[in-house]
């Protein structure tokens, strides 16, 4: 079981595979696997940056709702995953008596050039529904980066645009995630 954007989700080990949901920890609703819904069977479920990823039967699944699962890694049913949290941005899974596989979002961030004075980035990546900042700095300095705006990754490729670049002579650009 795990909690987090305000619902606990749980998982059910039976046919078909049910995931269940509440809001208080008290009331429960039972969602059965049908359509788009993909009720995995999950020992452990953690929650960070907007996403729920559960392990069991020797896979790491993901959903942004708690109802919506896909398939993110397996081990091929060898060795069984046992548990996973999550922090300073990572996910940590637990498998196999004492190894543990850490899962951070793959992103990145490509120029697409500058028109009318906006610079133009595409954010590609995983984990729909991860938050961040897009940042900009004049120079490389760690200490002088500053925040442009926050963001919600709504898909495989995002847009993002800088209006302000042509304020200045160059201008660098990175993810801060969360």
């Amino acid at each position: 079981m795990g909690y987090g954007n305000g619902i606990f989700v749980a998982s059910a080990w039976a046919y078909p595979a049910r995931i269940l949901t509440s809001t208080n920890g008290l009331d429960w609703a039972v969602h059965v696997s049908s359509g788009q819904l993909f009720a995995p069977e999950l020992s452990h479920i953690a929650y960070g940056n907007r996403l729920f990823v559960g392990v069991g039967n020797g896979e790491l699944d993901a959903s942004t709702n708690g109802l919506d699962w896909a398939n993110i890694d397996e081990l091929g049913g060898v060795l069984a995953f046992s548990g996973v949290a999550y922090g300073a941005g990572t996910f940590s899974a637990l498998f196999g008596g004492g190894n543990v596989r850490n899962l951070s979002p793959l992103v990145s961030l490509s120029w697409n050039g500058q028109s009318g004075g906006v610079a133009s980035l595409t954010l590609t990546g995983d984990w729909l529904g991860m938050e961040g900042r897009l940042q900009a700095s004049p120079n490389l300095s760690t200490t002088n980066w500053t925040d442009l705006f926050n963001f919600t990754n709504s898909g495989p490729a995002m847009p993002l645009q800088d209006a302000g670049a042509t304020n200045y002579a160059r201008r660098f650009y990175r993810l801060a995630i969360p």
